[in-house]
């Protein structure tokens, strides 16, 4: 009988422990505010913007309006989206729509404009000012094409690549990364199937010539930040015609993290909010 009671005993100190440790690391795995995560994007004409964030399971509200600060606080409608769920949190999709061109051209006075902040409006009533990483919106492009799209390719490992053809003899200027963010290792540029390195710029091609332009974001390292980050990219080459007149290859590249892959609290460090 007195063995019998020690083992309830030592059954219910088990089980008080086993309490205590799963409400320790429910409490420190907490927001204290919900957490967007980077976006990398250039988009062209009235493409949408796709902004993502994380908060606590138990949160009962999302967003209800985006505004953009360094735009004169113009404010767009925006709809909030659930997009699934991890052990502690929900991961939520804002996007942000533009009706027509002609929208795009007004809140950006027809030039391309740079956005690296938004203030988020909560159903709760709170409103946030969010660093989101850098987003280029360019309304309106007029380029003369230098060259033919040939064929693209993508799969579901995130990796991909566009062959085009020149149409007349030119320059490559260089890789057209406007971010503050080094992407040299994810994004490569091939000229007739010899890789182009970023201190052979700027290269001549001639009509006929085949460039490749291969992606691939499988991060190796699994410490490596930008691996948590979402990027759409479209004008990669900066280029020049013979005669003068500048152009640029656009490319569709897009890579969107697992979201059961992304470390939130890392992410929640990195802004501060820890």
């Amino acid at each position: 009988m007195n063995f019998s009671k020690k083992k309830a005993a030592i059954l219910l100190v088990a089980l008080v422990m086993v309490w205590v440790g799963n409400l320790y690391w429910y409490n420190r795995n907490l927001l204290k505010e919900p957490v967007f995560v980077k976006c990398y994007y250039d988009l062209q004409g009235n493409m949408p913007i796709r902004l993502h964030y994380y908060q606590n399971l138990e949160d009962d509200f999302g967003v209800v309006g985006i505004s953009f600060p360094e735009l004169n606080n113009q404010f767009v409608p925006c709809n909030d989206l659930w997009k699934g769920s991890t052990k502690y949190y929900k991961n939520k999709e804002v996007n942000i729509y533009f009706n027509t061109l002609e929208d795009v051209k007004r809140i950006t006075n027809d030039k391309e404009v740079k956005i690296t902040k938004v203030n988020v409006q909560f159903g709760n009533g709170k409103n946030v000012i969010v660093d989101i990483g850098e987003i280029y919106l360019t309304p309106s492009f007029n380029d003369k094409p230098l060259f033919n799209g040939n064929s693209s390719y993508a799969d579901s490992n995130n990796e991909g690549r566009t062959i085009v053809t020149a149409t007349s003899d030119g320059v490559i200027k260089g890789f057209n990364n406007k971010f503050n963010l080094n992407l040299s290792d994810i994004i490569k540029i091939e000229l007739n199937g010899k890789l182009i390195n970023p201190t052979d710029f700027p290269v001549k091609f001639k009509t006929g010539d085949t460039i490749v332009v291969k992606y691939n974001f499988n991060f190796k390292d699994e410490n490596d930040i930008r691996r948590n980050y979402f990027y759409q990219l479209s004008s990669i080459i900066n280029c020049e015609h013979s005669a003068g007149e500048k152009s640029n290859v656009f490319i569709d590249i897009h890579y969107d993290p697992d979201i059961n892959k992304i470390d939130v609290k890392t992410l929640e460090k990195e802004r501060g909010n820890n």
